[in-house]
């Protein structure tokens, strides 16, 4: 019943009268052109629609990677500095039909509890891995994308999130997941070196399988 709907309601949305180039007065006194909609076939949009919503062979490289990991962490403050040791565990867990994994991180940065909430998952529209990160060191969202290289089995994540020390600028957010094996993966964060400005990797997580 609930598949029925969906397909119905993308009929009524794709079969939609067609919208035309109609020319409509701004504020300005001035016209723009609305876009066009064109209608689209049911047979085609039902279809289109049954792909996107099934997971596919992306989702099945997420799913080797769920369960427990303990994790061998190292932290960097700044460029070139030395290594700050620590230990760490996450759990990942596949959600909505193995659609997204969910990681639940917990561990320490220079002595301080740190945890983290993830979501990622791989976007058949956008052909990309998307992610989502939330963590007890601030109120923000890390949002990236990524791409998978087959060859070297990694993702590569990147995207923007604002800086809290410079109102109204943004720093480079970047994450290289590497896949080695079924029980091991490691993780690389990098960001701005806080006197530099300059990207470096500030954390390096190695996962071996609990």
């Amino acid at each position: 019943m609930k598949n029925s709907l969906i397909v119905l309601s993308l009929f009524i949305a794709f079969t939609a009268c067609e919208k035309t180039n109609k020319k409509k007065a701004d504020n300005s006194g001035k016209t723009a052109s609305e876009p066009t909609w064109n209608s689209v076939d049911s047979a085609m949009a039902a279809k289109t629609w049954t792909d996107f919503r099934s997971p596919g062979e992306m989702h099945k490289v997420l799913e080797k990677y769920k369960g427990n990991w303990k994790g061998e962490v190292s932290t960097w403050i700044q460029d070139n500095g030395k290594a700050i040791i620590s230990k760490s565990e996450c759990t990942n867990t596949m959600i909505l039909g193995g659609r997204y994994l969910i990681t639940n991180y917990s561990g320490t940065i220079m002595g301080q509890p740190f945890e983290v909430m993830k979501t990622m998952g791989y976007d058949k529209a956008k052909k990309k891995f998307v992610s989502t990160l939330i963590d007890n060191m601030g109120t923000g969202f890390m949002q990236t994308e990524g791409e998978w290289n087959a060859a070297k089995k990694t993702i590569s994540f990147k995207g923007k999130m604002p800086d809290p020390i410079q109102p109204g600028k943004e720093w480079e957010a970047r994450e290289v997941y590497t896949f080695i094996d079924d029980q091991s993966h490691t993780v690389e964060i990098f960001g701005p070196d806080p006197k530099t400005g300059k990207v470096i990797r500030t954390m390096e997580v190695k996962f071996t399988r609990q």
